[in-house]
């Protein structure tokens, strides 16, 4: 049998000829017999690597991406690309649209359960709840219960006592899969490892390994308090965000008078007073997660620092604090000790935080240099995109004060929404070819979701999550297609999925556009092409 001129060309030139057809095209040709089927075959993984970004170890919230032959994983890069192009995702609750929580300060994770599997791991409070995403695209909710180690006497591992109980302030993966590490407002930090889950419907059962002494943890009453902010690993390295407060003696001396009330006894104003007006020294410390019986490294801030963030590869720490420059990023050696001169990365004319910190997945990436990119989330209500091979300003005289807004070198972009000042609470990147930023502000449930693979104007626009509560977005963590977060009140999910059998169980997101011509109108998700 004669093979057609097409067959008969070599495997390099019939590469080159399909770097011109668009995928619907090669996937005909692969239909057509053996030979062509076996070379797309081939070329499929590179060409969905370089057209789409596409890596499944970006995508752990399905299965499908380590078992679906490489034909239909293609078509799903390519549907999910065209559904974040056209702003035509849907929305859920986590749960249904009644369930609520009480009200706190919640905050999320994406947590691999297992090597190759992943979920998403919520604190609300001192609960801990996971979600996971089954092969028919519904989310399955799980309790997460925390047991008391079995050697509770341990050097290493002291009991379950009231301070391990308290609400989670922050989350961070831990070394291994099945391990995630939690800091409580006690100033508790705890390392946690999933020793059981038997079956979908029951517990996950977390068991603590380990605690840390990143500050003290004394209860109420006592002296010092201290207090863990945020939290973030990498490798075998734990860094967090710590506020000590001295506290006065718990009891009430004679210039202090109680109120007395049916209720029992409560203190004056003039003791909560003196309680918020105690002295504060603030710090970031870095431990080592394999040696929690070492004292920490400490770097002292003279303002507070809201969050933390350590490089892909571990080569810098990125630290968010209150004041004129409000992020500096220290060089670490290969032990993870820091150079103890910072670089001040942002110079602002008035005082402003940042209050969340990421970087772009290695794996998946519009940069060219995801480990020298730092993004943050500026209560300024901007978002600034950072390249750190690049100089920035150095410190500012007051001659130059009126200026230092200016947009400096080493900013690739800011991302704001110009018809909203509320400030930023959270920030994400991942999405379609790992190019989307979301960013949650402070009012209304909104979530602010930009392209930037055009930095010059990068198209956006603003969310406004199933719910429709009236409080920040607290947390957000983002996948190839969809966008995990949650409020005071519960969690929700923004779905790009390619294919339809998930987005059945969701429903339309309203949003705002940022784009010349298309801001300002009210529109739903899919109604509207971009």
């Amino acid at each position: 049998m004669q093979l057609s001129l097409l067959e008969s060309l070599p495997d390099e030139v019939l590469r080159q000829i399909f770097r011109h057809c668009d995928l619907p095209t090669l996937l005909q040709l692969s239909a057509t017999n053996r030979a062509l089927h076996e070379v797309i075959t081939l070329f499929l993984p590179s060409c969905t690597r370089s057209r789409y970004n596409y890596d499944p170890q970006t995508l752990r919230h399905l299965g499908f991406h380590t078992r679906a032959p490489v034909a239909q994983r293609a078509l799903w890069a390519e549907r999910t690309t065209r559904r974040w192009r056209e702003w035509d995702g849907r929305g859920a609750v986590i749960g249904g649209a009644k369930r609520e929580w009480r009200r706190c300060l919640p905050t999320l994770k994406i947590w691999d359960i297992e090597d190759g599997v992943g979920a998403v791991l919520v604190a609300k409070g001192r609960e801990l709840e996971c979600w996971i995403t089954r092969q028919d695209g519904t989310v399955e909710i799980a309790q997460a219960v925390v047991r008391p180690p079995k050697r509770a006497q341990s050097r290493q591992v002291p009991a379950l006592e009231g301070a391990a109980q308290h609400d989670v302030t922050a989350l961070a993966v831990g070394p291994q899969p099945g391990e995630i590490i939690v800091s409580r407002v006690s100033g508790v930090v705890q390392r946690l490892r999933l020793v059981e889950h038997a079956a979908p419907g029951y517990p996950f059962v977390l068991e603590e390994v380990a605690r840390y002494a990143l500050g003290s943890s004394k209860s109420a009453g006592e002296s010092p308090k201290t207090g863990v902010h945020a939290i973030h690993s990498r490798a075998d390295l734990l860094v967090g965000a710590v506020t000590t407060r001295q506290q006065p003696p718990s009891h009430v001396g004679a210039d202090l008078p109680v109120v007395n009330d049916p209720r029992g006894p409560i203190a004056s104003l003039a003791l909560t007073l003196k309680q918020r007006s105690a002295a504060q020294s603030h710090n970031v410390s870095i431990q080592s997660i394999s040696s929690p019986w070492q004292s920490a490294k400490t770097i002292p801030f003279p303002t507070k620092p809201w969050s933390v963030h350590l490089s892909p590869f571990r080569s810098w720490l990125a630290v968010g604090h209150s004041g004129t420059a409000p992020l500096s990023v220290f060089q670490l050696d290969s032990t993870g000790a820091p150079f103890t001169v910072p670089s001040q990365i942002a110079h602002t004319s008035r005082s402003t935080s940042v209050y969340s910190l990421t970087t772009p997945s290695p794996h998946s990436s519009p940069f060219s240099n995801s480990e020298q990119t730092l993004i943050a989330a500026f209560y300024d209500a901007t978002t600034r995109v950072y390249d750190l091979r690049v100089p920035s300003f150095g410190p500012l005289s007051d001659w130059d004060a009126h200026e230092s807004d200016a947009k400096p070198p080493n900013e690739v972009v800011r991302l704001v929404d110009p018809w909203s000042d509320d400030p930023c609470y959270s920030v994400g990147i991942g999405g379609a070819m790992g190019s989307y930023v979301a960013v949650g502000s402070a009012r209304n449930a909104a979530v602010r979701l930009f392209d930037i693979r055009s930095p010059a104007r990068p198209s956006g626009i603003t969310a406004f999550a199933p719910g429709r509560d009236r409080s920040p977005i607290y947390a957000l963590e983002m996948e190839g297609s969809r966008v995990w977060g949650c409020t005071e009140n519960r969690g929700f999910v923004l779905d790009f999925e390619a294919f339809e059998a998930p987005r059945r169980r969701t429903e339309p997101v309203a949003y705002v556009s940022h784009q010349d011509g298309e801001g300002g109108t009210l529109r739903w998700m899919g109604d509207h092409r971009i």
